[in-house]
């Protein structure tokens, strides 16, 4: 039912990327991972920073999972670069900081360094908060576990971070890959 209306959303080109990301999350859960990546590379094509959480999150996903996911990361890095909204929005920070961790180079040193320079000031809203509570060390573990350094919380640090999470806002479906993580860095209680 869900693809079947996809020739309507054109219309509403915002939209339809996350439209197309819940029709790849259906076929991932029910296991097609083919069907997921075809509609990754043909429909998930928007170049914003949402749209780009949406098609992060699903190699993300893969990659967690052990699947081949080719030259995607590098694909994401790139567009990532073209980016010029990080460092506003806690959700869109940790996407771009997976893609970061992930795949070194020119979008990686600014992104690091364009979260130290945002989280190194005294947090001043709720905002500023959560990108120092939760954005900031959630990035320097996946960093740290990609770069194959110590990555292991404590579990009172661990639960403190699980617990955020939320904070960075996006539905329980959309955080769930970042307790994914914490679960694959061997970091869950």
């Amino acid at each position: 039912m869900l693809v079947d209306a996809g020739e309507h959303w054109h219309e509403r080109p915002l939209f339809a990327n996350h439209l197309w990301w819940h029709a790849a999350l259906r076929a991932w859960h029910h296991g097609d991972v083919d069907r997921a990546f075809e509609i990754v590379d043909a429909q998930l094509t928007s170049t914003t920073a949402f749209g780009l959480c949406d098609t992060t999150a699903m190699v993300w996903r893969a990659d967690l999972a052990g699947h081949e996911t080719g030259e995607r990361w590098v694909a994401l890095a790139d567009a990532w670069s073209a980016v010029v909204d990080v460092h506003h929005s806690a959700f869109v920070d940790v996407h771009a900081a997976v893609v970061a961790a992930t795949v070194e180079g020119a979008f990686a040193d600014d992104f690091w360094h364009g979260l130290a320079a945002r989280t190194d000031t005294t947090p001043a809203s709720e905002n500023d908060r959560t990108f120092t509570e939760v954005v900031r060390p959630f990035g320097d573990l996946v960093r740290s576990w990609r770069a194959g350094g110590s990555h292991r919380l404590g579990r009172d640090a661990h639960e403190a971070l699980a617990d955020k999470l939320w904070h960075v806002g996006g539905s329980v479906v959309q955080r769930q890959v970042m307790h994914d993580t914490l679960h694959a860095i061997g970091a869950a209680p």
